[in-house]
């Protein structure tokens, strides 16, 4: 019997701790009823094979393709041993982390770019072009040339301003088997800030780790229900902020 040739393939800027997206098609088992469970290998050359040096941990990763054997994974690289110029190899394995998986190997590469400067952001709290910053002179508040004798403090975002990154953040569907993921950081609100997750279904939130880990499997008695996300920050000194978004009014 033959299968579809599975593709690998990678999006974004490759340039040292930078994170990048996985993508990739054709990765189902024999029977083609499930997707394939990948090993991702990361290699210090174009090649990846066994002579190859590759980055700990080895494997890199794993990524569970979709039903129709699909995936879209994030990945964050290594900052050590990665220079502008270098090529960094990808390799996909399967077959010996499912039953009744089909051995594939594809290899794939992306050449490593000088790490970007990014434009001052007006928003970040840690950024010292920020008007708000303590270290403005700018700022009464803060300990800059022209500051004040009160001290800068840490902030939590507002309700909306985190009702609104949470939206943002939200990616992938609401359907029976399929995952969906808040994809937010607490460095987006302070350096110290920690984020927390809570999944809702209908009206009970999801008990034990499945509840509170920030990707949700939709089942299928999940069907009927309207599931929602729960997130908290908690930035350190200053009270936590908490807000609920609708992912999906209604799961079909």
């Amino acid at each position: 019997m033959g299968f579809k040739a599975a593709t690998l393939s990678v999006e974004g800027d490759a340039y040292p701790g930078a994170t990048v997206t996985l993508k990739g098609a054709g990765w189902v088992n024999k029977a083609s009823t499930a997707g394939s469970k990948i090993a991702i290998k990361l290699a210090k050359d174009a090649n990846a094979n066994p002579q190859s040096e590759f980055f700990a941990p080895n494997p890199f990763t794993t990524i569970q393709a979709s039903e129709n054997g699909t995936f879209s994974q994030a990945i964050t690289l290594p900052k050590e041993g990665v220079v502008a110029g270098s090529v960094i190899g990808i390799r996909a394995l399967s077959g010996s982390l499912a039953d009744d998986d089909v051995n594939r190997s594809v290899v794939t590469a992306v050449t490593v770019v000088a790490t970007p400067t990014n434009p001052s952001d007006p928003t970040d709290p840690t950024d010292p072009t920020d008007p708000s910053n303590p270290s403005q002179p700018t700022n009464p508040s803060g300990t800059g040339s022209n500051a004040g004798t009160s001290g800068s403090k840490a902030k939590a975002p507002t309700k909306k301003a985190l009702k609104k990154a949470v939206k943002k953040a939200l990616k992938g569907k609401a359907k029976v088997g399929k995952k969906v993921t808040v994809k937010l950081s607490g460095k987006k609100f302070a350096k110290n800030a920690k984020v927390t997750v809570r999944w809702v279904v209908g009206k009970k939130a999801v008990k034990g780790k499945k509840g509170t880990n920030k990707t949700y499997k939709v089942r299928k008695s999940n069907v009927g229900k309207a599931l929602r996300v729960r997130v908290t920050v908690k930035v350190p000194g200053v009270k936590k902020v908490t807000t609920t978004v609708l992912v999906e009014k209604r799961i079909r």
